[in-house]
């Protein structure tokens, strides 16, 4: 299927307002993202996400497992998270995925 193509500039704001109702969100700019990591306390799930127009970092839905040395990559409007150790410095062989649109985390194939 096709997604509608709009008109016209107006158009193309009531579409954008009828999709944040059902919260999906369009972002015009590339998106750049701190997740997980270590706090010099502990292995972290959290993420945030950089704000451009407003110049500051808001959080984001954290993952599903504490990690850090993980690797990322994106694809389309999904970041893909994989790979890194937890708290118990284990391998983990998970992937994560992010959909941005949706602010939700999936699980995805095992690494293994």
């Amino acid at each position: 299927q096709t997604p509608p193509m709009p008109r016209d500039g107006a158009e193309s704001e009531a579409l954008v307002r009828e999709a944040s109702f059902y919260g999906i969100h369009f972002f015009p700019f590339p998106l750049v993202f701190a997740c997980g990591g270590h706090d010099g306390y502990e292995h972290l799930r959290a993420m945030e996400v950089l704000d451009v127009g407003n110049q500051c970092w808001r959080p984001c839905r954290a993952m599903g497992t504490e990690r850090t040395y993980f690797g990322g990559a994106t694809l389309k409007s999904q970041l893909h998270i994989f790979g890194g150790q937890n708290l118990d410095y284990k391998a983990l062989c998970e992937l994560e995925v992010y959909d941005c649109l949706r602010d939700q985390w999936e699980a995805g194939a095992s690494l293994k």
